[in-house]
Formats: structure tokens, sequence, C-alpha cells
């Protein structure tokens, strides 16, 4: 199920920010999830946290089955 999905990476990507960041005290504080359609693109954008400033680690997961192609920039 969905649940079962979004919990296996949530829990890794919380494990990996510890090894790698040696994080204490982490949680998730959003989530997003959604389907894009094919052709789809996201915008250029920035991310901020202004007025948000205790949140100082983001991760993005892409899931796909018929992935050819694309990239991404950072």
């Amino acid at each position: 199920t969905q649940i079962k999905l979004i919990k296996k990476y949530s829990d890794k990507i919380i494990n990996t920010f510890k090894d790698l960041y040696g994080d204490e005290e982490l949680y998730i504080s959003a989530f997003w999830m959604t389907m894009l359609g094919k052709d789809t693109r996201l915008p250029y954008h920035v991310d901020n946290h202004v007025g948000a400033e205790h949140l100082f680690r983001s991760a993005v997961i892409y899931l796909n089955e018929d992935y050819d192609g694309g990239s991404i920039q950072f």
C-alpha cells in the first residue's frame, strides 16, 4: 500500500541523514506525493525556508516504473 511505501522511504531518509550528519532528532514535517503525467515538467524553482528556519534538511524521491531520459539539476 501507499502508507507502507511512504513509511519505508521516510525511515530510509531519516536514517541516511542521521548517518551522514549525526542529526539526533529528525522527523518528517511535510510530505507531498504526486503522479506526473506524460511529458510533464517541473519548472525551475528555488526552495527556501523563510519563516521556517527550523527546516534544514530536505529530500526528494522519484519512483518511476518507466523512466527514460530526463535530467535533474541542483
